[in-house]
């Protein structure tokens, strides 16, 4: 989950990633993603940057930002194209459907814009535009 901070502010934090099933992550055998929000008056930026450590081999997945606004956004940025926004398959649940393409969606009653990204993705930079 990310919660943009104020306006010209950043906030950065890492997420772990290891086997699940060794206690390799105890030799430094593990991946980071480092993610990095900035917010502008005008937008959200989110820049996420991997790092294998000690020759980790990492698993292809499936990757969602979930990120916490006040509104929607009026569109969403990878690369500098614009990405699909979907609607809800069931109004009960909260997960996206199954696909091969970068696609967002709003959940209005958590006020969370959710970003997924299919696997393999080197996605680097969101872009939300308020």
């Amino acid at each position: 989950d990310i919660f943009p901070p104020e306006i010209n502010k950043k906030a950065t934090f890492d997420v772990y990633e290891d086997d699940g099933e060794s206690n390799d992550y105890q030799r430094d055998v593990y991946l980071t993603h480092k993610v990095q929000c900035l917010s502008k008056k005008e937008l959200v930026e989110i820049e996420s940057n991997t790092q294998t450590k000690n020759n980790f081999t990492f698993v292809a997945r499936d990757f969602t930002f979930n990120v916490h606004l006040k509104q929607a956004p009026q569109s969403v940025m990878i690369a500098g194209h614009k990405i699909k926004m979907i609607k809800l398959n069931n109004k009960k649940t909260n997960h996206l459907e199954t696909t091969d393409k970068a696609v967002w969606m709003w959940d209005d009653a958590l006020k969370i814009c959710r970003i997924f990204l299919p696997s393999p993705s080197e996605v680097t930079s969101i872009i939300l535009q308020k």
